[in-house]
This record gives C-alpha cells, sequence and structure tokens, in this order.
C-alpha cells in the first residue's frame, strides 16, 4: 500500500506444489505444477499486474475449501 503513489505494483503469487526437490517423493503430491509453467504464468502476471494469484488456478479452490472448513474439524485431518 505504501507503493501505491509510487506507481508500483505488487502481486502475491500463491503457489500450490511445484515439481521441485522440495516436494520429490512427497506422499499425496499428485496436484505438482511444472517449474517452466509457473515462471511462463508469472511473467505474464507482470505484464497485467494483479494484487493476488494462485498458481496453478484450482488451487484457489483448494485453498477456500481450506478457509471454510471449521477449524475443529480441520484440526482432525490427517494432513
Amino acid at each position: 500500500a505504501r507503493l501505491h503513489h509510487a506507481n508500483v505494483h505488487v502481486t502475491t503469487a500463491k503457489l500450490g506444489f511445484v515439481d521441485t526437490q522440495m516436494v520429490f517423493g512427497m506422499q499425496g503430491a499428485f496436484l505438482v505444477a511444472k517449474p517452466e509453467w509457473i515462471a511462463k504464468r508469472i511473467h505474464d502476471i507482470i505484464k497485467k499486474p494483479r494484487d493476488v494469484v494462485y498458481l496453478p488456478r484450482f488451487w484457489r479452490l483448494i485453498m477456500l475449501l481450506i478457509r471454510l472448513t471449521p477449524e475443529t474439524i480441520f484440526k482432525r485431518l490427517p494432513l
């Protein structure tokens, strides 16, 4: 917000699982995006700025479901 008057736009990229060494061999990581694909999308976003972007797009739905899950139920999930 402080940079808005200086004509600087900040985009927050919220990423799902990206196929890197960090997720290699991780149990349940079947929705994994390629780093090259993520980089291309971020490059495209720079041309058309947004405040928040979820990559891959379906990650927005996953995070919405997580936020809507009551905390008492969420704590019981085997994550």
